[in-house]
């Protein structure tokens, strides 16, 4: 398999959902907050001009960043993060009023994200980004993922505690030194490319990691994979869930957008 067509077809993937989310947003309008009055606990709703019945997303606080929505509030409605297309230098005084941000971002370039914190009504600068990132929100709105897709070849993965934006976890690091089945761990040192990708809230402690790589095999011929690992808030730990000789790239990004 030919791994320069592997890698385009993540990226075009990942074109096909961005393109979606700009359909929507010019025929749809989101309501993020909203809940059923019968379900107070049932996911959110996107409600969708012309159609008559709402149809349910898994939890409608996924979304991939940059793109003509330019931010999303957690499930609970009292955080948003937002998502700047330029550095901070670059900023216009007072454009976000009182901004303060943590170290690693203060004189990046390129995007950043903002997260307000509504009840205090406090901003804090706390990623930058270069080439596009996805937020996943977990359902109890205490916690966020980060997806950075660094370059063609690397995608990290950051988990936030909105009560301690400043030490975040990598989940990607943790993730290759908690390896311990050899074939996962011999597929990932010598594929020619290594997407980590935090895919799916499962619940508000667990969260589904997604390796996609390309290595060669006994053979001695390139094949796709894709490793599925359950990471546990409370354990701080992973637990392997499976393997696939195929590109796997679907998320909560993907679904929240119609894919």
């Amino acid at each position: 398999m030919n791994p320069v067509i592997t890698t385009y077809q993540l990226y075009r993937d990942r074109a096909a959902v961005a393109a979606t989310g700009l359909l929507l947003a010019l025929f749809a309008v989101a309501m993020p907050c909203t809940r059923p009055a019968a379900d107070k606990e049932a996911n959110p709703i996107w409600v969708i001009s012309g159609v008559s019945a709402s149809q349910p997303r898994p939890y409608c606080s996924a979304i991939g960043f940059p793109g003509k929505i330019n931010h999303i509030s957690s499930p609970d409605c009292l955080y948003e993060i937002i998502n700047v297309d330029q550095s901070i230098g670059n900023l216009p005084p007072n454009k976000y009023g009182s901004l303060s941000s943590t170290p690693d971002v203060a004189h990046s370039d390129g995007h950043y994200l903002l997260f307000i914190r509504k009840d205090k009504k406090t901003k804090v600068a706390f990623f930058s980004y270069m080439r596009d990132a996805d937020i996943l929100w977990s359902p109890d709105s205490k916690a966020f993922i980060v997806n950075d897709y660094v370059g063609s070849d690397t995608t990290l993965t950051y988990l936030y505690r909105v009560n301690d934006l400043g030490h975040p976890i990598d989940l990607s690091a943790k993730f290759i030194d908690s390896i311990t089945n050899k074939s996962d761990k011999s597929s990932i040192m010598s594929s020619i490319y290594v997407h980590i990708f935090g895919a799916h809230w499962l619940s508000p402690n667990s969260i589904e990691i997604k390796t996609i790589g390309n290595s060669k095999d006994g053979t001695g011929y390139y094949k796709p994979f894709t490793l599925v690992y359950d990471w546990d808030l409370e354990k701080k730990s992973f637990c392997r869930i499976k393997r696939l000789a195929t590109e796997e790239c679907s998320s909560d990004v993907s679904k929240a957008q119609g894919q």
